[in-house]
């Protein structure tokens, strides 16, 4: 019996900030499936994303930005308490989860992942990863015996530096939580694949997702901005260039927007 394929769903972030967010979503969730899967060559790649994750939030206040946007989805939680439309227990543990997470990030005084930077092995590695096959076992000696050490002491280290940087995600996790709850979805047709869509109201949109409905072989392109939405679905080609789809395309769209 032949296997359905997996229906794909596709996000498109309105602004830089959620744009960040959701690349260090992505991050963490690579970094901890290669560190679980506990084979030398999978934690290879969890330490060189872990070091691409430094670089982002090395470039962006980060820390400063999630705190300010926990403090606002907080008082935005409490004004909602008693609030009849709103179920209280799932308000209320929300609430819990989202200070603890503010209160831990306040609680670390440093820059978020400093101590990683200030390791200067870590960095002897991060320097070779500018450069194609750079930490390779000749380059990089010490990392070559690093991997080669028993899983169980390396998952030590990752452990140490993981701890260092997980609240940011629990705060991160909350805060897209909170996003793509916000908004409903709804469906609508690309006629001759082409979707165009004027927004209105005075809060811009923050993200936009979609799902293509039926087993159609395209994908969406998508531009937008706070006027307007546009989205031209084109069919796959992986060796080839893709063309676009010159007939109807159902699928699904949800337009979020923090509280």
């Amino acid at each position: 019996m032949q296997s359905l394929s997996k229906v794909a769903s596709y996000e498109f972030p309105f602004n830089e900030r959620i744009r960040a967010l959701l690349r260090l979503e992505d991050l963490f969730k690579k970094v901890l499936f290669h560190v679980d899967a506990k084979d030398q060559h999978n934690h290879h790649c969890a330490l060189i994303l872990l070091l691409q994750m430094l670089d982002l939030i090395e470039r962006t206040d980060i820390k400063l930005d999630i705190m300010h946007e926990l403090d606002r989805q907080i008082a935005s939680m409490q004004n909602l308490l008693g609030n009849p439309n709103i179920a209280t227990e799932v308000l209320a543990k929300t609430l819990e989860e989202t200070k603890a997470s503010v209160a831990k990030l306040r609680a670390e005084s440093s820059k978020i992942g400093q101590s990683l930077r200030d390791n200067e092995w870590l960095m002897s590695i991060k320097k070779r990863t500018t450069i194609p096959g750079g930490p390779c076992q000749f380059d990089l000696l010490s990392y070559h015996y690093w991997l080669n050490q028993s899983t169980e002491k390396r998952n030590k280290y990752f452990n140490l530096w993981l701890n260092q940087l997980l609240p940011m995600y629990e705060s991160i996790k909350i805060i897209l939580h909170i996003l793509r709850e916000s908004g409903m979805e709804s469906n609508y047709v690309a006629k001759k694949g082409i979707y165009e869509k004027m927004l209105g109201g005075t809060k811009p949109m923050q993200l936009l997702q979609i799902e293509v409905l039926g087993n159609c072989d395209c994908f969406p392109e998508i531009s937008a901005n706070k006027y307007a939405i546009n989205v031209h679905f084109y069919t796959i080609d992986f060796n080839d260039k893709s063309t676009r789809c010159d007939n109807d395309i159902d699928f699904k769209m949800t337009l979020c927007n923090l509280m």
